[in-house]
């Protein structure tokens, strides 16, 4: 649920929403007087852009981030003595940190050592060793979060290998994946699975693990995927056992196909379609109140591009190009500035 408050202006308001990252299933939505929008389709949005309407035509925009609800605990870079190492957990908007050490989980007593996201320590020392503990409040206690890690300094024993943050995207018609591994020697290597047909996952390359110790980024770039894609992650141990990372699913997005030029516009704007064929497109240009100002239907094929004039009625100010995919009913939007 994401809502606005408008102040100041000339009631009644109405409100939109006209943007999302992702922006793929659209939940473009509005104009309405309920300032309060509800969405519950089963996928994550960071952001959320926001626009508010007086009866005088005047407009405001805002963007809602939406809190992670990650838990991701307390990971450390290094656990060894006589070397640096760094506490941290997820950094989450409109937070606060309080940092705590004590010498056990039962002990009463605790000092407070840091207020960030993060607690680094330049040289471990026995006197550094203990129960670590974080304390996150979001939104002034909407959410309150507690983690704990035991530092002992010990390098020798064999910290668990943690996967985090598989994500993957349609980068020119490839996919690119990537994720994070906190690992130390114990990792041999590292598989990237892709779902086939029969809905089974298979191997489609390798990584080498990275040398050193704490968090390391990795990269893989998939050259064949369909329209659909789903990965994961193995990670093989030395000793032969192995664990999945979370399924990411990467779909080909309408966005990554089309390019719309110039921004601001003068005269006209022109709309490419990369690399389709026998696709039907539904092109809408909306004004700041949601109203169609132009629709026209646009089949790609030898012809990929489309020019939209403008005309009398497009006076300078913002409006919404809505791009519709009748063959697979994806839908794109973008804000366009027509020039005085």
């Amino acid at each position: 649920s994401v809502g606005a408050v408008a102040s100041n202006g000339v009631g009644p308001f109405s409100y939109s929403i006209i943007g999302s990252t992702p922006a793929l299933p659209s939940i473009l939505a509005g104009p309405q007087t309920d300032p309060v929008f509800n969405i519950d389709n089963n996928v994550s949005y960071t952001l959320i852009r926001l626009r508010a309407l007086d009866a005088c035509g005047n407009a405001t925009l805002a963007d809602a981030s939406i809190l992670p609800l990650a838990n991701n605990g307390i990971v450390v870079s290094l656990n060894c003595f006589l070397h640096p190492s760094t506490l941290s957990v997820d950094p989450i908007y409109n937070s606060t940190y309080s940092w705590y050490r004590k010498a056990s989980m039962a002990s009463t007593d605790s000092t407070l050592i840091s207020a960030g996201y993060n607690y680094f320590i330049p040289n471990v020392l026995p006197t550094d060793t203990g129960l670590y503990v974080c304390h996150i409040i979001v939104n002034n206690g909407c959410i309150r979060r507690t983690h704990y890690f035991n530092l002992t300094g010990d390098c020798s024993s064999i910290l668990p290998i943690a996967l985090m943050n598989l994500t993957g995207d349609f980068i020119n018609r490839h996919v690119l994946l990537n994720w994070e591994i906190d690992h130390g020697d114990n990792l041999k290597e590292i598989i990237i699975e892709r779902k086939n047909a029969n809905n089974d996952f298979l191997e489609i390359g390798k990584s080498d693990p990275l040398k050193g110790f704490g968090i390391q980024t990795y990269k893989f770039e998939d050259t064949e995927p369909g329209e659909q894609n789903f990965y994961r992650i193995r990670l093989v141990d030395k000793d032969g056992s192995f664990k999945y990372s979370n399924i990411v699913f990467v779909k080909q997005k309408i966005n990554s196909i089309i390019s719309i030029y110039p921004n601001p516009v003068e005269h006209m704007v022109k709309i490419d379609f990369h690399n389709v064929n026998n696709h039907v497109y539904r092109i809408t240009l909306l004004n700041t109140l949601n109203q169609t100002l132009k629709q026209i239907d646009f089949r790609s094929g030898v012809n990929n591009s489309i020019q939209i004039r403008r005309t009398k009625n497009m006076v300078a100010g913002f409006y919404i190009i809505r791009i519709l995919d009748v063959n697979t009913n994806q839908e794109f939007s973008e804000k366009l500035i027509f020039k005085p």
